[in-house]
């Protein structure tokens, strides 16, 4: 079976657009038009890691709807699932708490930050911690997945209506998420208890990931549906794909999606949450569902540099706004002071660097755990350990989350 590796280059790309947004809004760089207005925008990057989620993740439950096998086992899932983004995840919140001068520990914000549950308290909220909010989200999801699994293997499980009726909870999974930004922004929620940070605003961008997982498994069957199909002839004209989404990123990138700072603009929202999935859905189709890999921007992201910053990009998500924020402290350099174009690199590179070092010390050996099977009494039939490299950030099926079928 092969490896969907450009999976891990489209994850380098989606952390390094976060690391570049952080960096440009730190340091007023987001005000020099029209370039700060576009690296205000590569907050997509976010975007990008939701529909890889709701793509990996949702395969295993798609394939089980279509064929009538055995569900995922749970307790595998979530123990998995734990190992892979908890750890490291309190290692950087008491690191932050612990060195960051401008951190403010209590007991308070260290038990909600600690819980995922600081952005349900805005009190609690912590500087070189803002970014764990998608966190706090990718953690909900993957709380909720086994209750849409439930519900898609629940009934029709091997049969033809089983494309219907997964289609049908993802649509409507895709109404609620629309639906409920539309309330949250343009009508009368408003950002009470912060409620921009809550899953269910977010259910429309895993849906369209996971429509895609479905059809990825839809694929790899004898008489796919037409539009699988199509999406498969769409996803081979790579060059037609990512000219899509630039245009329409160059969208907005204007005015009509809001404004370049972080502050409200409810319209701008409201078009921003619509626009960037389908940027990322169009930027995303040829690494999900293409079966041209010949083309140059697979070959530029399956390069072992990309591939070595995707087997690292949780780590630089978690580790980067630390960077930047220390070395603004130590480097005295306010907020807005300027200094973009040399904070940018220098904070690529101290990334890079710890986020190597806790994938070597914290993620790999934890996740070479969490896959361990127990021993099998026949040496000849034992299988070999698993590739670190198959198990992406969002994977809960072991060794063959990046594997294709067809």
């Amino acid at each position: 079976m092969q490896r969907l590796t450009v999976l891990d280059g489209y994850r380098a790309v989606a952390a390094l657009l976060v690391v570049t947004t952080h960096v440009s809004f730190s340091t007023g760089f987001v005000l020099s038009l029209p370039l700060g207005a576009v690296f205000s925008r590569f907050d997509i990057g976010v975007t990008i890691f939701f529909l890889l989620s709701g793509f990996l993740l949702y395969r295993p439950w798609a394939r089980v709807g279509l064929t009538g096998t055995t569900p995922p086992a749970i307790g595998t899932y979530f123990k998995r699932r734990f190992f892979r983004i908890m750890p490291a995840y309190w290692v950087v919140v008491l690191t932050v708490l612990l060195i960051l001068p401008t951190a403010v520990l209590t007991t308070g914000t260290a038990l909600t930050n600690l819980t995922l549950t600081q952005f349900y308290v805005t009190e609690s909220r912590v500087e070189g911690l803002t970014q764990m909010w998608s966190v706090a989200v990718e953690v909900s999801f993957y709380l909720l997945l086994p209750a849409i699994g439930w519900l898609v293997v629940r009934k029709a499980r091997g049969s033809l209506a089983s494309t219907r009726r997964q289609l049908a909870i993802l649509a409507g999974m895709w109404v609620v998420g629309v639906g409920f930004t539309a309330l949250r922004t343009i009508g009368p929620l408003g950002e009470q208890l912060g409620m921009g940070f809550w899953v269910v605003g977010f259910l429309d961008w895993f849906a369209l990931g996971m429509v895609i997982g479905l059809a990825y498994e839809l694929l790899s069957r004898p008489d796919p549906p037409r539009w699988a199909q199509r999406l498969q002839v769409l996803a081979n004209e790579t060059t037609a794909c990512f000219i899509i989404a630039i245009a329409l990123f160059a969208i907005a990138c204007t005015p009509i999606a809001g404004t370049y700072l972080l502050v409200g603009d409810a319209f701008g929202d409201f078009v921003r949450h619509l626009l960037y999935p389908v940027i990322a859905l169009f930027f995303l189709l040829p690494g999900f569902l293409a079966s041209d890999k010949r083309t140059l921007a697979n070959r530029f992201l399956t390069s072992p540099v990309m591939l070595f910053l995707g087997t690292i990009s949780y780590g630089i998500f978690l580790w980067h706004l630390l960077v930047r924020d220390l070395l603004a402290h130590y480097l005295d350099v306010p907020v807005f002071g300027g200094g973009f174009w040399w904070m940018l690199p220098l904070t690529i590179l101290i990334t890079i660097g710890v986020a190597w070092a806790s994938w070597l010390g914290i993620e790999e050996p934890l996740i070479r755990y969490s896959h361990r099977k127990k021993p099998d009494p026949s040496p000849d039939q034992r299988s070999e350990p698993p590739d670190l490299r198959a198990i992406p950030d969002h994977d809960p099926n072991a060794t063959q989350s990046t594997t294709a079928t067809t």
